[in-house]
């Protein structure tokens, strides 16, 4: 399963706002508890900006199932096939499903 992106306009919200910043006001939701705020703020970043390989990180973390979190993982490693953090968590996904 694909993690939807669920309104294409989102684009134009964020595509003026640096992307940077944009990972900065998530971080900041994240610190403060606010984990729907910082899982709108980045599914519009990757709606944006869909190689931005630490959004869909991030995003992942937030995601409320495990399929979602799977298809965020496999977007990270489809940008960056290194990324050992996105594998980590892959493998603990797939051990969580042999419970």
């Amino acid at each position: 399963m694909a993690y939807r992106l669920r309104n294409p306009t989102n684009r134009r919200k964020v595509r003026g706002m640096d992307a940077t910043q944009t990972l900065r006001m998530a971080r900041s939701a994240i610190q403060h508890g606010r984990q729907a705020t910082a899982r709108r703020l980045l599914t519009q970043l990757v709606e944006a900006h869909p190689r931005n390989e630490t959004a869909w990180l991030w995003l992942s973390a937030l995601c409320e199932d495990a399929d979602q979190e799977q298809a965020c993982l496999e977007r990270v490693l489809d940008i960056n096939p290194a990324n050992s953090i996105a594998w980590n968590h892959l493998v603990r996904l797939e051990q969580l499903e042999t419970l």
